[in-house]
């Protein structure tokens, strides 16, 4: 298991060119941002870019943690979208069910 959900992270650096390239943001939150693009391998994926005026390191790992364990749970990696989570100042105040909500919502709209 822990190999495929390493498969939803991994990108190259001309893939993560390309993906800032086609996301348009589908939900903008005070500590959170996410953006979706056309899927442009046979599984979705997910980049995530949580810098370090965040929190500490366990801090932002356990961010990192439960955004990989909704995108799995929630299976968004079958969906026809790859995902980058911008995270802000704030987002570890976030609680993890409004996480799974914010998720939800974005995994409703269309991808531009």
């Amino acid at each position: 298991m822990a190999a495929i959900i390493r498969k939803f992270t991994q990108f190259r650096p001309k893939e993560i060119d390309s993906l800032w390239k086609k996301a348009r943001r589908v939900v903008k939150h005070d500590g959170l941002h996410l953006l979706k693009a056309p899927r442009s391998t046979d599984i979705g994926r997910i980049l995530m870019v949580i810098p370090k005026r965040v929190g500490n390191a366990p801090t932002r790992n356990k961010l990192r943690r439960q955004i990989r364990h909704i995108f799995y749970e929630t299976q968004l990696f079958k969906g026809d979208a790859d995902w980058i989570v911008i995270a802000r100042p704030g987002a570890h105040e976030i609680p993890f069910a409004t996480l799974q909500k914010l998720f939800a919502q974005a995994a409703s709209s269309k991808v531009a």
